[in-house]
């Protein structure tokens, strides 16, 4: 009865959960295609994980290898995530020499001295290719661009060609975005330091769109997130909110308006669906010489407890320490302050830390952590009460 010539499946001695589970927290993709060719079971267990995430290559044959693989359909509906790593972009346009250490130095060219048709070839190719990517892979709900990070004149690190080039690389792939159908199907937008992101972040603001989770990271010290952000941006399902390193101000939205911060304006458009919001090391600014704070994180968390009833986790970093922590000291944390509140200089137009020298010239309207701390704890006291009552229901 038996067949020799039948193909045997072997069975695992785990459930697939359980292989599942495992196969999840595999985060190098070379593990899960190694994995996938040891056999047929683990094929088809591991096929969908290791091909869920593209990345658009920045090589000189990069279009061909999009093309190859969208010769595969099999493989191409797995593809939910597309990243495009601009760092790798731009090194094409200059030569890479070895430092001291062995790391890799991108030496750029003079923008006077560029053969101006080459430039601007190569970066057609790349916006063509992104255009290429997004159209064939339809099943993409995931889009994450990353983008070196850029100086500040005078800084270290700072390179005017580096970031004109940079500049110019992310304009012509935010304008191959618009042109595709992936403003209406993508749920989730992940962006680094990407110095033309308004324009993206315009054209997914619409009453149709599907965005539910936005993660911003890497702005400062200059300033990606203007006022079309802020206050016009409006992103209907957006349940999720992650800023890291993003300048925020302070202003009156008209003239009989409170005061407000950006981040308020923000979030208080998004009430009826912001779920969970994440900061780290993004600053409140002013743009006085001496230093006056009107409205400050506290009144931002007071604010955000009693006019945001769906929120449900708020993340801060640096948190403010306990209340009684600070009474116990003579003074606030420099880490803290430092890393929270800020100043904008319109010359040269950039976010900078709030200087020890600074604090000292402060006047009456100055940040406490003693008392953002009270209103940090408060509002997590609130929402704990909140998971508590969901639970209970």
């Amino acid at each position: 009865m038996n067949n020799p010539q039948a193909q045997v499946r072997i069975t695992p001695l785990m459930p697939p959960e359980l292989i599942n589970a495992i196969i999840s927290e595999v985060d190098s993709k070379q593990a899960l295609l190694n994995l996938r060719l040891t056999s047929k079971l683990f094929r088809e267990m591991v096929t969908p994980p290791a091909f869920r995430t593209f990345d658009i290559p920045m090589k000189s044959n990069a279009t061909k290898l999009v093309a190859d693989f969208l010769e595969a359909p099999h493989l191409v509906k797995f593809v939910h995530e597309l990243r495009v790593n601009a760092q790798e972009g731009t090194k094409a346009f200059g030569d890479v020499i070895k430092d001291r250490e062995g790391n890799d130095v991108v030496l750029y060219p003079d923008l006077d001295e560029l053969a101006y048709h080459l430039t601007i070839s190569r970066i057609r190719e790349i916006q063509g290719l992104v255009l290429t990517a997004v159209a064939g892979f339809t099943n993409v709900h995931t889009l994450c661009l990353y983008f070196p990070e850029m100086g500040q004149p005078g800084y270290p690190g700072w390179d005017e060609k580096k970031e004109g080039l940079t500049y110019n690389l992310g304009y012509h792939i935010c304008e191959a975005l618009r042109e595709s159908h992936i403003k209406s199907t993508l749920q989730t937008l992940e962006i680094q330091c990407l110095p033309a992101c308004a324009i993206l972040l315009n054209v997914l603001s619409s009453p149709s769109s599907s965005l539910t989770s936005l993660t911003i990271t890497e702005c400062l010290p200059k300033v990606y997130l203007r006022f079309s952000f802020w206050d016009l941006s409006t992103y209907p399902l957006l349940q999720h909110l992650h800023l890291s390193k993003v300048g925020i101000t302070i202003k009156r939205r008209r003239s009989n308006d409170a005061l407000q911060t950006d981040l308020e304006a923000f979030l208080f458009r998004h009430r009826g669906s912001i779920k969970t919001v994440r900061l780290e090391e993004c600053l409140i600014a002013v743009t006085r010489v001496i230093p006056s704070f009107p409205r400050t994180w506290a009144d931002v968390w007071r604010n955000v407890e009693e006019n945001i009833p769906h929120l449900e986790r708020f993340e801060f970093e640096p948190a403010p320490r306990n209340p009684l922590d600070v009474s116990s000291i003579s003074s606030d944390s420099g880490d803290y302050i430092g890393l929270s509140y800020g100043v904008y200089r319109s010359l040269p137009g950039a976010y900078f830390p709030l200087l020890l020298g600074e604090r000292d010239r402060a006047d009456r309207d100055f940040p406490s952590e003693r008392d953002d701390g009270a209103a940090w704890e408060k509002l997590q006291s609130t929402l704990d009460e909140r998971k508590k009552g969901s639970t209970g229901d």
